[in-house]
C-alpha cells in the first residue's frame, strides 16, 4: 500500500547442508511507509525475486529506496 518502500537484500547462514556446513540464504526485508514491514526469504540473490515479492509494475508517484544492487535498477527498468 506505500508509496514509499525501502528494500534490501541480506545474507544469512540458516540450515544444515551438510555435516559442518550451513546452507546460505538471503532476508529481503521490506518496510513501506505505512508501517509495513516484510521479511521475503530466498535462498540466493537472483533479480527475479525482487518481482516475485513486489509484482509487476508499480502504482504511479511510488518510490523505492534501496541500495546499488542491479537487481533494484533491473525492476525499475
Amino acid at each position: 500500500q506505500s508509496h514509499v518502500i525501502t528494500m534490501d537484500e541480506t545474507h544469512i547462514k540458516a540450515g544444515r547442508e551438510a555435516p559442518q556446513k550451513m546452507r546460505s540464504g538471503f532476508f529481503w526485508p521490506i518496510y513501506g511507509d505505512q508501517d509495513e514491514i516484510c521479511f521475503e526469504y530466498f535462498g540466493n540473490r537472483n533479480h527475479e525475486n525482487v518481482e516475485a515479492v513486489l509484482g509487476r509494475g508499480s502504482r504511479s508517484g511510488s518510490v523505492m529506496l534501496s541500495d546499488g544492487y542491479g537487481a533494484y535498477a533491473t525492476y525499475a527498468a
